[in-house]
C-alpha cells in the first residue's frame, strides 16, 4: 500500500467529531463538522506548512460537511484525488468537486463542501495578504478591490495543470524534510511559484488586466523607454525606473525589448553610453580623456568599459582618441 501524502505530518487520525473540529479549526480555519451518518474512526488529516501556504491531505472516508462561516483572511483551494464533493460558496454559487474539478474559496464568502465517503483532497490554505501582495507585484502597482477568484476550477486547463504540478513540488518539499531544515531562499521561491501559478491559472477579477501586462510590449511602451535612455544616457536607469516610466512591468518591458530591439533595456543604455564616449573620443574639440568621456557617460568600472569599448568598435578607446580624424 502505497504511503499517504504527508503522512509525517499527521494532524489527526480519529473518529471523534469534536477533535476533528478542534484540529482542523487550528490549522486550517474554525469551521463546523458535520456527520451526515456513522462517522469513520479513520478520518484523517495531514498537514504541513511553508511560508503563508499551508498543505493539507483530508480523507474523512464518511458523509461529511464542513462549513466555514468567512474564510477572512485566507484562501482556500481543492485539488480532488478521489471520489465527489460539492461545493457552496457565497451566497449560493454551488459547483461539483472531483478529480480534474477543484474548488476556490475566496476570501469573506462563507464557504462548505459536503463530502462523499471515498473523497480525498489536499486542500491549500494560502494568506490572503500574501496572495494579494504575489499579485501586486505581477502587475507592479497596487490593487483597489479585493482579489476574488471564479469558484469552480477546471484543473484540466493547461495553466491550472501546472498549477497542480506546482502543489506537487510543495508537498514534495514538505515531505522532504522539516522546517528547521529547509533552505529559506528555496521555500520562499516554491511559494512564489504556487501563488504565482494559481495568478496565473485560475480566472479571477484581475485576470484580464494580468494578462495584458503579460504580453509582449507594445513599440509605444519600448518607444518610450528608448526615448528616456537617449534623452538622459549618463542617468543611472534601473529596470524599475523604466517600467515605472513605462507603465508596464519589468518582464514585459524585457519581453518587449528583446521582441522589437534585440536586446534588453539594459544592453540598450549600454550601447547608447558606448556611442556617446565614442563621439566625444572623435570630436577634436571635445579636449577629453578617455576616462572623462567614461565617467561622464555612467561607466563607473573602467576596465569593463574597455572591453564593452573594443567589443562594439574595434579598437580601444586610447586608440580611438589618438587616431586623426
Amino acid at each position: 500500500m502505497l504511503e499517504e501524502p504527508l503522512a509525517e505530518s499527521e494532524q489527526f487520525c480519529t473518529g471523534d467529531l469534536d477533535l476533528i473540529r478542534e484540529v482542523g479549526g487550528r490549522i486550517l480555519v474554525p469551521h463546523r463538522v458535520d456527520a451526515l451518518g456513522e462517522v469513520s474512526r479513520n478520518a484523517r488529516m495531514n498537514a504541513a506548512r511553508l511560508g503563508n501556504i499551508t498543505l493539507a491531505y483530508m480523507r474523512y472516508e464518511s458523509n461529511i460537511r464542513l462549513e466555514a462561516p468567512t474564510t477572512e483572511a485566507t484562501y482556500f483551494f481543492t485539488v480532488p484525488l478521489t471520489g465527489k464533493a460539492e461545493g457552496v460558496c457565497g451566497k449560493g454559487e454551488v459547483a461539483p468537486s472531483a478529480r480534474l474539478s477543484g474548488l476556490a474559496y475566496r476570501a469573506d464568502d462563507r464557504g462548505v463542501i459536503t463530502l462523499s465517503p471515498d473523497y480525498t483532497m489536499f486542500f491549500l490554505r494560502i494568506e490572503r495578504h500574501a496572495l494579494e501582495r504575489q499579485l501586486e507585484g505581477l502587475l507592479c502597482r497596487e490593487i483597489t478591490a479585493p482579489l476574488r477568484f471564479e469558484f469552480g476550477m477546471d484543473l484540466r486547463r493547461p495553466p491550472l495543470r501546472t498549477w497542480v504540478n506546482c502543489v506537487g513540488l510543495l508537498r514534495a518539499e514538505l515531505e522532504r524534510c522539516p522546517q528547521a531544515d529547509r533552505e529559506p531562499l528555496l521555500s520562499a521561491r516554491i511559494e512564489e511559484l504556487v501563488m504565482t501559478g494559481l495568478l496565473v491559472g485560475q480566472p479571477h477579477n484581475y485576470s484580464e488586466l494580468l494578462h495584458r501586462m503579460r504580453q509582449p510590449a507594445r513599440p509605444r511602451a519600448v518607444k518610450h523607454a528608448i526615448d528616456l535612455i537617449e534623452q538622459q544616457p549618463d542617468y543611472a536607469w534601473s529596470l524599475a525606473d523604466l517600467t515605472r516610466a513605462t507603465g508596464v512591468s519589468a518582464r514585459t518591458l524585457q519581453e518587449g525589448f528583446r521582441r522589437y530591439v534585440g536586446m534588453t533595456p539594459t544592453a540598450y543604455l549600454r550601447e547608447a553610453r558606448l556611442q556617446r564616449v565614442h563621439a566625444d573620443l572623435t570630436n577634436p574639440s571635445a579636449h577629453t580623456s578617455v576616462s572623462e568621456a567614461a565617467y561622464r557617460w555612467g561607466f563607473a568600472h573602467l576596465g569593463r568599459f574597455a572591453i564593452a569599448y573594443r567589443r562594439k568598435f574595434g579598437e580601444s578607446p586610447s586608440e580611438t582618441l589618438r587616431r586623426p580624424e
